[in-house]
């Protein structure tokens, strides 16, 4: 009876183990393949929408290309300059680049600089006024420049190449080249993909003579010779989580992964989409089989270690191993144990004791001193630069660093010393029963042991000792005030210039604790919404007309009135907070200019002051497209500056994010030009727009002969570069005629008008419309 209970007991734990197992392994298995499945499918989403916009990129590149290259051609330019269209004939060149090249369905129009249209390559009407339907070439007349873009217009879409044409420096006309999407459609064939081109509800309108007769409720079907089965499979919904921008879908019935490339028209909006569709059997799952193949194995191995210790946790209980692994598992707690204490008031890194050793030291330390009536001096000890050393040679070279360090002082030490790392870089030493003049003595032998080099990595690395010094009893009687006294001390010796030690005074504790006050002063100025933009008009002083202004922030204390920016804006960029700021000014500007805008008083470009911290913030780029899409501000109309000295501190960098930045259709500024020291090699790569002259070289002109020196050479290098230019700080008619007669218009000053709140400005817009 005994064997048979036995054995049951047996049958059920194993089958137990098995379901449990089992159960695991497949539900384990499961959401690994669905995991993987699910990340090939986004991978393989992000490869199309890459190849696709790979495509575009080349389709509009060579549409300018071929604008550009027309926008020279003289024939072209002789025929507007003596307004003889009927001498074009642009059908030759259009069959040479269907014969040689993969472009066909070229056409080609050139407008005047009066907005109406000279010639048309598809047909023989001429001489229309586009001023009133084209608010993108009338946009181009007036700030010419060459663009390519992806155009809805009233037969279909294409993409669209503007070139300026200019005679003798003076704009004459514009060249346009336009080309169907046809082959685009078929290039992404090519590429083992379908597609199919959709345009947004909100262009369909546009549409009066639509080559296909196709739609999907109110979006048009521009792609003549869409997949029919896809066509049938997709409604309104799928359409609407393609258009969602949702990373992928599936159409299963067709065996089809589905992702989606957005087309944006020039305020940023949702154009067109471009629905790509790959064959799922066509894509590599090879990963996926083998880690089906390894999960079962680990699986499968897991079990049979699982029935092997219940055997072996079986045999054990029925003899007397047990016991003897009761001995040997109070072993292993005593020495665990042991081990633990030795962790918990140690350092592994240095040895040496850790932040709870030291503070139950300094607690004894204290209590002695009372008693006694002795001296007790506590140093706070920060590694200068040691953020670069982890930087420059890895966090083990940091490590090995650190333990050199920890030995040199225990070197400066006595026995009875105590020197304890509390984390990181930071190191204290407690001093107790010594004279002010042996703190001294000890302090520069630490110096000038830090001082010597330690060889990482084969080369000789220099790091130095900020230290802070504070006294029992005269800078605190416990354990808290003495070090929170000799941190305080320590960065004050940081400010003065690093390698240094500071005595604690408590004049430390006031100036920290006004910041401290201040700053938080400066938050809730924020909260209460006592923050508020001010901005100061922008004048082309030929025609007094404003066009533009720059966004200034100011502080409205309900008690102090207004807060100069120069008392709160340093200490905001101190302590980082300096990107709340920006954020903020960011989207109440472009809140309050888009209500100018919408009500026809503002048409000028909104400039907007940028510090190298929110330059820095990882997603600042998606930040601003975000701000931009919710406030509909136009991008083209909106300016961010950003100092001459911020740029040089990593050009290539820089380069890289503006290049983002502009991409959104915003304009870059150079402020404060000229104070910095730029490299020309850099200021040509860098993608930006406007440059402005700083005040300090306007506030003498013009009888300072280097200030006009050094204005002449900026103009002229703007020029060269092709850059608008503006200057600042403009306060007289002296200065004025200057900039005028050197070839500098646009101005900024108080001789117009000094910032204003939003009340304000809108009613100087309104006197000066």
């Amino acid at each position: 009876m005994e064997h048979k209970s036995l054995w049951r007991q047996h049958l059920i734990v194993t089958t137990l183990i098995t379901l449990f197992i089992g159960l695991l392994g497949y539900v384990s298995i499961t959401l690994r393949i669905q995991t993987l499945t699910y990340e090939k499918y986004l991978e393989v989403s992000k490869e199309m929408r890459g190849e696709a916009a790979t495509l575009i990129a080349e389709k509009k590149e060579a549409m300018l290309y071929i604008a550009l290259t027309l926008a020279n051609d003289t024939s072209i330019r002789d025929a507007l300059i003596h307004n003889r269209p009927e001498v074009l004939d642009l059908h030759r060149f259009v069959e040479r680049l269907s014969a040689h090249t993969s472009i066909d369905h070229i056409q080609f129009h050139v407008v005047g600089a009066d907005a109406r249209s000279f010639y048309r390559s598809w047909t023989t009407k001429k001489g229309d006024d586009l001023s009133s339907v084209r608010k993108d070439l009338v946009a181009l007349l007036q700030e010419p420049r060459a663009g390519s873009l992806v155009s809805v217009g009233i037969y279909d879409i294409t993409f669209k190449a503007m070139v300026p044409i200019y005679h003798e420096e003076k704009l004459i006309g514009v060249i346009e080249a336009i080309s169907k999407t046809g082959a685009l459609i078929q290039k992404i064939r090519a590429l083992g993909m379908d597609a199919v081109l959709i345009v947004d509800e909100r262009y369909t309108p546009q549409l009066t003579y639509p080559f296909t007769d196709t739609f999907i409720a109110n979006y048009y079907v521009a792609t003549a010779d869409a997949n029919p089965k896809i066509m049938s499979t997709l409604h309104v919904r799928q359409l609407k989580r393609f258009i969602n921008h949702e990373p992928f879908i599936t159409l299963k019935q067709l065996a089809l992964l589905g992702t989606t490339y957005t087309l944006f028209d020039v305020a940023n909006d949702p154009m067109a989409y471009l629905l790509l569709f790959k064959p799922i059997p066509s894509i590599n799952f090879e990963n996926i089989g083998r880690d089906r193949y390894q999960l079962g194995l680990i699986f499968l191995i897991l079990y049979i270690v699982a029935i092997a210790l219940y055997y072996y946790i079986y045999i054990l209980r029925e003899s007397s191993i047990i016991q003897k692994m009761n001995v040997q598992l109070e072993s292993m707690v005593e020495e665990k144990t042991q081990t633990l204490q030795y962790l918990a008031h140690y350092d592994t890194l240095t040895m040496l004791p850790n932040r709870l050793l030291f503070i139950d030291r300094l607690n004894q330390g204290i209590k002695h001193a009372k008693r006694y009536k002795t001296t007790l001096y506590l140093l706070f000890l920060d590694l200068d630069r040691f953020k670069e050393v982890n930087d420059s040679f890895g966090h083990d070279a940091g490590d090995e660093l650190l333990r050199v360090i920890a030995q040199r002082l225990k070197g400066c030490l006595r026995e009875e010393d105590t020197v304890a790392r509390l984390g990181g870089d930071e190191f204290t030493i407690l001093l107790a029963g010594v004279a002010i003049n042996e703190v001294h003595t000890i302090l520069t032998k630490i110096l000038g042991a830090i001082a010597q080099p330690v060889a990482i990595n084969a080369l000789p690395t220099y790091t130095t000792f900020s230290i802070g010094i504070s006294h029992y009893p005269d800078d605190g009687t416990n354990a808290e005030l003495l070090l929170r006294n000799a941190d305080t001390a320590m960065y004050r010796a940081k400010e003065l210039g690093k390698n240094r030690f500071q005595f604690y005074d408590p004049n430390m504790t006031r100036c920290t604790l006004e910041r401290f006050q201040k700053d938080s002063r400066i938050r809730s100025a924020l909260e209460h919404n006592e923050l508020e933009p001010f901005f100061q008009p922008q004048i082309d002083a030929r025609s007094g007309k404003v066009v533009g202004a720059e966004a200034l922030i100011r502080w409205r204390d309900p008690k102090e009135g207004l807060i100069a920016p120069a008392l709160f804006i340093p200490l905001a960029e101190e302590t980082g907070f300096i990107t709340v700021l920006d954020s903020f000014m960011m989207q109440s500007t472009l809140e309050r200019c888009t209500r100018l805008l919408q009500e026809g008083q503002f048409e000028g470009t909104l400039s907007l002051n940028l510090s190298v911290k929110q330059l820095e913030k990882p997603g600042f780029v998606d930040e601003l497209r975000s701000y931009l899409y919710t406030t509909t501000f136009p991008a083209h109309l909106l300016e961010l500056e950003v100092t001459e000295s911020q740029l040089m501190k990593n050009p290539e960098s820089a380069i890289t994010l503006l290049k983002e930045i502009k991409s959104l259709g915003v304009s870059i500024a150079v402020d404060d030009f000229g104070t910095g020291y730029s490299s020309l090699s850099y200021l040509k790569k860098l993608p930006i727009d406007k440059l402005k002259i700083d005040r300090s070289f306007i506030v003498d002109l013009p009888h300072d002969s280097e200030d006009a020196a050094i204005v002449r050479a900026i103009i002229a290098l703007a020029k060269s570069l092709k850059l608008e230019l503006i200057a600042e700080g403009v306060e007289n008619e002296a200065q004025q005629a200057f900039l005028l007669q050197e070839g500098c218009s646009v101005i900024q000053g108080y001789m117009y008008a000094k910032p204003l709140c939003y009340e304000e400005f809108a009613a100087y817009l309104a006197t000066s419309a």
